[in-house]
């Protein structure tokens, strides 16, 4: 689903990312992990096709991302940090919208809108200001949001920072499901949330892959020798 070779990009004298290489699988969950400042923002940015990357090449579903950026946009879906929304609009009438802007033909709208509601939960809150809504509500919207084109990918940029323990539970086990449909590559400082619902983790560290493995596979190395993973 994705495949990354040697993808380097540079801030000024700030090397953001250092010739990273990688292949994600259909259906796994990835989680992607670092402290702050070590490349996982910027990797996401660049998948996303929002940040043009200094060297190297990507492959999305089979499309060089590069050469054809639209056909990329069209097969992901990305949830930004902190899910910006249009707080003035109602939760239905905004993921219409969303799914309007998305290319959903306007005979499926309605259906899509009936999937992401129902698998994100938002029966409840579908009819309200998406300004009154809580911060555990306004996520899932925003995931709603990705997934309202129904992406074979799903890029998702701290899900559940800022929300409660039980908040953050019932984003996890949301998207421990979507593998069922979708692959996942989900940035976190949590790393039991990611232990937990992820197939695969690749820590960054300082713009440089530290790890890429299973959390078995993790488990048997000795992070006590080189910059360990925040937790």
């Amino acid at each position: 689903m994705i495949a990354v070779e040697s993808l380097s990009k540079n801030f000024g004298s700030v090397e953001a990312l250092n010739a990273i290489s990688f292949h994600v699988r259909k259906g796994e969950i990835i989680g992607l992990l670092g402290s702050n400042g070590a490349g996982k923002s910027t990797l996401l940015k660049i998948l996303s096709t929002y940040l043009p990357p200094d060297a190297g090449t990507i492959t999305i579903d089979g499309i060089d991302l590069l050469q054809h950026p639209r056909d990329v946009r069209r097969r992901l879906g990305y949830l930004t940090e902190g899910a910006p929304l249009y707080p003035e609009m109602r939760v239905k009438e905004y993921l219409a919208y969303r799914a309007a802007l998305k290319g959903v033909p306007s005979r499926r709208i309605a259906e899509k809108m009936v999937d992401v509601i129902d698998l994100c939960a938002l029966h409840s809150v579908e009819r309200k200001l998406i300004g009154s809504l809580s911060k555990g509500y306004r996520q899932r919207v925003g995931l709603a949001d990705a997934l309202v084109n129904e992406p074979p990918l799903l890029l998702l940029d701290e899900p559940t920072i800022g929300l409660d323990l039980t908040q953050q539970q019932q984003i996890s086990h949301l998207i421990k499901g979507l593998a069922q449909r979708h692959t996942v590559l989900l940035s976190t400082h949590h790393l039991q949330e990611a232990l937990a619902i992820c197939h695969r983790l690749l820590f960054l560290h300082d713009g440089k892959i530290f790890f890429f493995g299973t959390p078995e596979e993790l488990k048997k190395i000795d992070l006590s020798s080189t910059a360990p993973p925040e937790k």
